[in-house]
């Protein structure tokens, strides 16, 4: 079983002007596909301090995925460390340069003499395109160890990882000896949601854990691949199924905004009770002609009314506990709840704002589900 290394090289990381959230977002998902993440390395963008960290965490991994440090600046050093730290010369891609030439051309840039510096790879580097930038990233193999590089931005790091970097690995070991099952749970804390599941693991082949992020809790099972889990799911399924609102990996808002994506209508959002973040949350692109937050629309075909949360904008009220009322209505159907929510902090919005998109999602896809059987 392959043991995973992550190195992020940049001073903005160790200096903690940004978080390393690619270090987060590729051991999410090597987690969830089985393989087991060892270490996670920063360091700063010194050539020296690079190579060390290359050197070490190769002693104890079978494979490095190293991020950051492939741009065009002379602080760009992580090529010329992974060079060294192999022992090889960097040789100049010209399919790579290219590719740099042709992404700059599209906004009308030049390409310069320190652009060249990214078509240059450790020799005998298998080049992953970028589609989004013009740092390309490498694979190598070198004495039964395997090296990725990838560039720093995450909108260009976390697409080269799915699209190369974990099909690879999965070539290079398609069977995992372990399986990790996760679910979102909404609004039930973790030593609740403990006392009712680690009764139901006597095995010592599973291993539970949580992991709270207001207002979700996420529970996972880790197991074995040769154990059958079958029955032990459907009892943990049966016992969280109260407080499943949202798929694994994602939130309510979320799979509300893919819903309101493939919506055929309209829907008019009256809000007083987050103050914006509703229509923050919920407006992007693909969203936007969807719903109206703005002014009220007669040709709707669903309207929404959301009022309460006094608590949170009212500081001179006291009270444990914060109310929402929800009202949906449309032709054929309407909803009207009214849910006590404990008050603990001005985040009780955010939990607001999740339960509503759940209860919006199920009147739509409820109110789709009736135009079909029609």
């Amino acid at each position: 079983m392959y043991t995973i290394a992550l190195l992020a090289t940049g001073d903005e990381l160790t200096n903690g002007d940004i978080l390393n959230t690619n270090g987060q977002t590729l051991a999410q998902q090597l987690s969830s596909q089985g393989f087991n993440v060892g270490q996670h390395c920063v360091v700063n963008d010194d050539e020296t301090e690079i190579v060390t960290a290359i050197h070490y965490l190769i002693q104890h991994h079978d494979v490095i995925i190293m991020t950051g440090g492939l741009g065009p600046t002379s602080d760009d050093r992580t090529r010329f460390a992974l060079a060294n730290a192999l022992g090889t010369e960097l040789i100049f891609n010209e399919a790579t340069f290219q590719h740099i030439q042709q992404r700059l051309a599209k906004f009308n840039l030049s390409t310069n003499k320190s652009r060249e510096q990214q078509a240059f790879f450790p020799q005998g580097a298998q080049i992953i395109e970028n589609p989004n930038g013009t740092a390309c990233g490498c694979y190598i193999r070198q004495k039964q160890k395997h090296y990725f590089m990838l560039p720093g931005p995450p909108f260009e790091c976390i697409p080269m990882f799915k699209q190369f970097v974990l099909p690879k690995l999965l070539k290079l070991q398609p069977k995992p000896n372990k399986i990790i099952r996760k679910w979102q749970l909404f609004g039930v804390p973790e030593g609740t949601m403990a006392a009712k599941l680690d009764k139901l693991f006597k095995s010592d082949q599973c291993m539970t854990g949580y992991r709270w992020h207001y207002p979700y809790l996420e529970f996972k099972l880790i197991y074995q691949a040769e154990f059958d889990a079958t029955n032990l799911i459907k009892q943990v399924e049966k016992a969280i199924a109260p407080h499943i609102i949202c798929a694994a990996n994602t939130s309510a808002s979320q799979m509300l905004c893919e819903t309101l994506e493939t919506f055929n209508g309209f829907i008019q959002i009256q809000d007083f009770a987050t103050k914006g973040l509703l229509e923050y949350t919920l407006t992007h692109p693909n969203t936007t002609t969807k719903i109206n937050f703005q002014e009220a629309d007669s040709n709707a075909d669903i309207t929404v009314c959301l009022q309460g949360l006094n608590e949170v904008w009212q500081p001179d009220i006291k009270n444990q506990y914060t109310s929402l009322e929800i009202e949906i209505k449309s032709a054929q159907d309407s909803l009207t709840e009214n849910i006590d929510i404990p008050f603990r902090s001005r985040q009780v919005v955010i939990y607001a704002i999740e339960y509503f998109s759940y209860q919006l999602r199920r009147f739509i896809e409820k109110a789709a589900n009736s135009l079909i059987q029609k």
